[in-house]
């Protein structure tokens, strides 16, 4: 059994627990996992990750430009380090390892939009530095995001586009290499199926990165769009829910432009499931795909419900993206935040990952 199974302290163990709900009874090994950070009170969670036996904690101070990692093995911290960004950061961040034990850090709306970290150094690439091979330059937008989650490449870095420059006619997915400075274009185009139709909160399409693969994850559909970056072909397979009944209808240009549109789309996003997040076991070559299930207004109290009364199931997929199991998480798994990879399974969040100067966690066996 991997050692994260083995954490002594601050642990409830549930050996085949059932886990209750209308329409199924689903036998689960989970330990739930806290992990103290009283000390981190002026620095900002970004990520957490495992390497070997070890979980690691990052964390960012946006004002010193400073990040704090700790490295636990079962529960207790072994070693902590600190590394120096260079520079105060303003604006959304996103932090990721690389293979090598540096960091990226994505700072895309800062005049400083990648910063690659390591012990002894730091690069930094400002957004000019992104051009295409003909020169022509990058833009980034507020939804340019980091999605290399499982190309952990130390030579390259892959990305969101902006919406600005993802039509129908240009790949969603930018790839720069940090030894020629040029960025490539890769991946599948804008869907037109995205483009005409509108679903509001549930529009993100996610992205995960194999050495093979680019897999597209629309949250509102119940498919994925399969990118081979050697063939260069796309292939979709449909992975829908057991528990989905309904497909999540789209929202009108007429509802669009009403003045309560805030509570249109809470309301469209309440009422529908969706596929919050997929994630690559490269331990064990296979998927993870979680379904967020419709939510009910009222609970059989006839107490109006909160985003804690909805139930999340995970969907176990092979290397071809075929059904192996679906398991309903417990309930304090209402919604996922993090999902990390490990020999047995996965890690994620429980409740809202941070309560009590601790992080919530919860390590869940297949």
């Amino acid at each position: 059994m991997n050692r994260f199974l083995l954490f002594s302290v601050s642990f409830v163990l549930f050996s085949c627990v059932q886990h209750q709900n209308d329409e199924t009874n689903d036998d689960l090994e989970t330990e739930s996992i806290d992990i103290s950070v009283e000390n981190y009170n002026d620095a900002l969670f970004k990520t957490i990750y495992t390497t070997g036996d070890t979980l690691v904690t990052v964390f960012l101070n946006k004002e010193e430009g400073q990040i704090y990692r700790s490295y636990l093995v079962d529960t207790v911290c072994v070693k902590k380090d600190t590394l120096e960004v260079g520079f105060p950061v303003v604006n959304q961040s996103y932090v990721q390892q690389q293979r090598d034990g540096g960091l990226f850090v994505f700072t895309p709306d800062d005049s400083i939009a990648l910063t690659i970290l390591s012990y002894t150094e730091s690069v930094h690439f400002s957004p000019k530095d992104f051009r295409l091979s003909d020169g022509t330059k990058i833009n980034f937008g507020l939804d340019t995001k980091i999605v290399s989650d499982t190309k952990k490449s130390v030579e390259a870095f892959e990305y969101r586009l902006a919406r600005d420059v993802s039509n129908s006619n240009v790949p969603m997915t930018g790839v720069f290499n940090v030894k020629s400075g040029i960025v490539d274009i890769t991946g599948i185009n804008y869907p037109e199926r995205y483009r005409t139709n509108y679903y509001g909160f549930l529009h993100d399409i996610q992205e995960v990165h194999t050495n093979d693969l680019v897999i597209y994850n629309p949250i509102a559909l119940p498919e994925v769009w399969i990118y081979n970056r050697e063939t260069k072909s796309t292939e979709v397979k449909t992975v829908r829910s057991k528990y989905q009944i309904n497909d999540v209808e789209s929202i009108s240009t007429i509802d669009k432009s009403k003045s309560e549109i805030k509570t249109i789309l809470e309301n469209h996003q309440a009422a529908n499931g969706n596929y919050s997040r997929l994630v690559y076991n490269e331990n064990l070559n296979c998927y993870y795909r979680f379904y967020q299930h419709p939510q009910a207004l009222k609970t059989n109290d006839g107490y109006f419900t909160t985003y804690q009364n909805r139930r999340v199931s995970c969907m176990q997929l092979d290397e071809n993206f075929e059904l192996i199991k679906e398991v309903m998480l417990p309930v304090d798994c209402f919604f996922v935040y993090l999902a990390i990879p490990t020999n047995e399974g996965f890690i994620i969040n429980r409740g809202s990952l941070m309560e009590d100067q601790e992080l919530r966690l919860l390590a869940v066996t297949l």
